[in-house]
């Protein structure tokens, strides 16, 4: 019998069916999408995803792969699978595989809003009568740089994190559209937000800056989908929305510097960053000299 494998349960399935160990559990594990490391021998998968996408990264090692599944047309069936590939693997389809060796990969499940998001933005059109088609062993350099950014995130969380790996799953998400679809290969418009809506995000931004959320909640100020919102607010600003939060984190720390006597592990932590160490390595990279010093001469 099929197993109907949900997100938070494919770990624990991994693990039961014995051909793959968690090496590394997620850091990055929020509503919509998580990432890990695995490490996957010789054996079967049978199952069918619900309600989410699969996409992997091979970090090393190598498989020799027979996939029976809704692959793209065309696509081979018997498969050699080595390091810099990535596969993919569209959710609410059977797929059945037969894998021989040891790998390696980076394992990341997206929510299926990413995709139906991205879908709506491309076509115009009705998000929720769409389809993919699963890969595997495909050479993409954009999905992969996506994927290793995303795991970086995971394994040293930065300021602004949520934002960050919300859209990198959403430039994944239309990676995946655009290969399979030739349609999707029409730019989309970079309409930009009114005065109003930017102000609107902006001031939600100012007001919490220690967690303004994810995309999806600036996204509803402005009544938007997501991947229309941060192409929006890409176009209207210069800048994604987590590199925008940055700035106003960074904004309201120098004014804290010159005004306030708190020390800097809690201006860190009041301001948004992770941690004193990683609020000081951005404050250097973007002023050029560190909060202690800044705090110093601006009090001169």
């Amino acid at each position: 019998m099929t197993s109907l494998i949900k997100r938070h349960e494919l770990v624990h399935w991994m693990e039961s069916d014995g051909h793959a160990r968690v090496t590394e559990r997620p850091r990055l594990n929020w509503s919509r999408l998580n990432t890990m490391v695995c490490d996957q021998g010789s054996g079967s998968i049978h199952g069918i995803l619900d309600g989410f996408h699969l996409f992997e990264t091979v970090l090393g090692g190598r498989h020799e792969q027979e996939v029976d599944t809704n692959l793209e047309p065309g696509a081979p069936r018997g498969l050699h699978i080595g390091a810099g590939s990535v596969q993919y693997q569209s959710p609410e389809v059977d797929v059945v595989i037969h894998m021989e060796g040891q790998q390696t990969f980076q394992q990341t499940m997206i929510d299926d809003s990413f995709f139906r998001d991205a879908w709506g933005a491309i076509h115009r059109g009705d998000p929720d009568n769409f389809e993919t088609w699963s890969f595997y062993g495909v050479h993409d350099d954009a999905m992969r740089r996506c994927a290793m950014a995303l795991l970086d995130e995971a394994r040293m969380p930065s300021a602004g994190s949520e934002l960050y790996a919300e859209t990198l799953a959403q430039q994944i998400a239309l990676l995946v559209l655009r290969r399979q679809n030739t349609r999707a290969q029409k730019a989309v418009s970079h309409l930009e937000l009114s005065d109003s809506e930017l102000n609107r995000v902006v001031e939600h931004m100012t007001e919490t800056l220690e967690n303004p959320g994810g995309l999806d909640t600036l996204a509803s100020l402005v009544d938007m989908d997501v991947f229309a919102f941060t192409r929006a607010f890409k176009a209207t600003t210069g800048v994604p929305p987590h590199s925008y939060l940055i700035e106003l984190r960074l904004i309201e720390l120098k004014e804290q510097l010159i005004n306030s006597d708190q020390s800097l592990a809690d201006l860190a932590y009041a301001t948004g960053f992770s941690s004193q160490s990683h609020m000081t390595t951005l404050f250097g990279k973007r002023v050029g000299m560190s909060p202690g010093k800044y705090r110093k001469q601006a009090r001169q």
